[in-house]
C-alpha cells in the first residue's frame, strides 16, 4: 500500500497503526479472493502445446528424481477460511477428541522419523505440541464453546486471531508460526470428520502443490514421494529444513501451468541445477539414473583414513558438530598445537556467569582429557564488556579473567538505557553526546 500526500508530512504512530489494520483486512480479502480462484476446476493442460522440454526453477535442496506427477488436494484451506456450517452438530467432547487426535498423528509423526531427523528440526513439533496446550490457543476455544458458540466457529475465530498477528509481525520467525497455527488448526478442523484415513497414492510420485505444512512433507514422504515442487511462492523455512533433512529433492517454479498437468505426466526433477523435465525419453532418465547411482556411491563410501585436497594438501575434519553442546569441545580440538588462542564469552553479566561459563571450558578438557583426545587446554579465557552491571566488580573480574573486550555498540545502549534499532527511543542513542565510557560507579563507602 502507497500513500502519497501533497505537502511534506510524516506518518504518527498512530497513522502506522490504522494503516497496518488496514493492510492486514485487505490481506485477508485477497486470500479470500484467492481461495476462490482455487476451487475453480482447470482444465488439464496438454504438456507439448505450451511447455517446453524443461523449465528452469529455483533450487532448494539437492538430487535427482522421476515419478509420475501427484497433485494433492489444494482446498483444505476451505476448512479454515470457507463459511462457517449453520449447524454442524459437533459439541466440546468432539472438540476435545479432535485435538487428541491430532496430538497423536503428530506424535506419530515424530516418532516415525526420530532417526531422520536431526535434534534442531524435531524442535519443530515441539513447538505445534507447545500450541496445542496453550491456554490462549486451545483453552480460549473451549471458552468460547463453553459461551456456545459452534466448536468449527470457535477454532476459526482463533486461529485467524493469531494467524493475521504473527503473519503481519516483521519479525520472520514470528510469521513462521501463522504457518505453525494453520496447520494446526486444519488438522483439527480435518479430524472433525473422524481419524484422518484418506489415503494418498503418493509411492513413487512427484508431487505438486502451492503450498505444503511441515505436518505434509512428513505424510506425504512417508507414503512414499520421491521429490516436491511448489508452484507459485517460497517455501517456508521449516518445509525446506524439513526437505533437506529427509533429503528429498524441493524446488520452487512460478509457473502455474504446472498444476494443469494431465496425472500421466512423468516428471524428472534435477534440483541441483532447478531443472524440472517433463516427460523425459529414456536415454535422459538413464543418465540421471546413472548420475543418481554415482552420487550414492560417493555417500556411502568408506572414508579414507587421510584425505587430501587436489593439490595434495591433507584435510583433517576435527569436529562434526550436531548439538550446541558439541560447540565447546571442537573448539579445544581445533586449537590443539596452536599459540596465543582466545576463547571469548559476550554478555556476561556477573561474577557466578563468568566462572558457570569457564566451567564449561574446563569441563570439556577434562572429557577430552579421559578419551585421550589431542586438544588445547592452554586457551585464554576471557569475557566482552557490554553489560554495565560488570562494572561494579571489574577489580573481580580482572583477577578472572584472562583478557576483556568493550561491546561499544550494546554498552553504550545499556548504559543509556535506549534501544538503538528501536525508531522510539533510538533518538537517545548518542554515543558522541554522553561518554559513558568514561563512567563507572563510584564504591559504595
Amino acid at each position: 500500500m502507497v500513500i502519497q500526500h501533497r505537502e511534506l508530512d510524516h506518518f504518527t504512530l498512530f497513522d502506522e497503526r490504522a494503516l497496518r489494520t488496514a493492510v492486514t483486512q485487505l490481506a485477508g480479502a485477497i486470500e479470500n479472493a484467492r481461495f476462490l480462484m482455487e476451487l475453480l476446476p482447470a482444465p488439464p493442460l496438454p504438456l507439448g502445446k505450451r511447455l517446453p522440454s524443461f523449465i528452469k526453477g529455483e533450487s532448494v535442496g539437492t538430487g535427482t528424481a522421476a515419478g509420475q506427477i501427484l497433485i494433492p488436494n489444494q482446498n483444505r484451506k476451505s476448512l479454515l477460511y470457507g463459511p462457517d456450517p449453520l449447524k454442524s452438530g459437533h459439541g466440546k467432547s468432539d472438540f476435545k477428541e479432535a485435538v487428541n487426535r491430532t496430538t497423536q498423528e503428530l506424535k506419530s509423526l515424530q516418532e516415525r522419523f526420530a532417526r531422520r531427523l536431526p535434534e534442531s528440526v524435531s524442535l519443530i513439533f515441539t513447538a505445534h505440541f507447545m500450541i496445542l496446550k496453550d491456554k490462549n490457543f486451545t483453552g480460549r476455544m473451549v471458552e468460547l464453546i463453553d459461551e456456545g458458540l459452534e466448536p468449527i466457529a470457535a477454532i476459526k475465530q482463533v486461529a485467524q486471531k493469531y494467524i493475521n498477528l504473527f503473519s503481519t509481525s516483521p519479525n520472520a520467525y514470528m510469521q513462521e508460526k501463522a504457518v505453525d497455527v494453520e496447520d494446526l488448526s486444519i488438522r483439527i478442523l480435518s479430524n472433525f470428520q473422524g481419524p484422518n484415513t484418506r489415503k494418498t497414492k503418493g509411492k513413487g510420485s512427484i508431487v505438486v502443490a502451492t503450498e505444503l505444512y511441515p505436518s505434509d512433507i512428513l505424510k506425504l514422504v512417508a507414503d512414499g514421494i520421491k521429490g516436491i515442487i511448489l508452484v507459485g511462492g517460497g517455501a517456508t523455512s521449516h518445509v525446506t529444513i524439513l526437505a533437506r533433512s529427509l533429503q528429498v529433492p524441493l524446488i520452487i517454479a512460478d509457473d502455474p501451468r504446472l498444476l494443469n498437468l494431465p496425472y500421466e505426466t512423468i516428471l524428472l526433477l534435477d534440483a541441483t541445477q532447478g531443472n524440472i523435465y517433463f516427460n523425459p525419453d529414456r536415454e535422459t532418465l538413464e543418465l540421471f539414473k546413472t548420475k543418481h547411482l554415482a552420487e550414492t556411491q560417493v555417500k556411502t563410501q568408506t572414508m579414507k583414513t587421510k584425505t587430501f585436497s587436489l593439490d595434495r594438501k591433507r584435510v583433517t575434519l576435527l569436529a562434526n558438530i550436531n548439538l550446541l553442546s558439541e560447540i565447546g569441545l571442537a573448539i579445544l580440538r581445533a586449537a590443539h598445537g596452536k599459540k596465543d588462542i582466545r576463547l571469548m564469552f559476550p554478555l556476561i553479566s556477573s561474577i557466578d556467569e563468568f566462572l558457570e561459563a569457564r566451567q564449561v571450558v574446563l569441563d570439556c578438557c577434562r572429557d577430552l582429557k579421559q578419551e585421550g583426545i589431542a586438544h588445547n587446554n592452554k586457551l585464554a579465557v576471557g569475557m566482552m564488556i557490554e553489560l554495565p552491571s560488570v562494572l561494579s566488580t571489574m577489580d573481580e573480574f580482572a583477577r578472572l579473567a584472562d583478557f576483556f573486550a568493550i561491546g561499544t555498540n550494546d554498552f553504550i545502549q545499556y548504559m543509556l538505557g535506549a534501544d538503538r534499532t528501536n525508531k522510539l527511543v533510538a533518538n537517545y542513542y548518542i554515543p558522541l553526546k554522553k561518554n559513558p565510557l568514561k563512567r563507572r560507579p563510584a564504591p559504595m563507602p
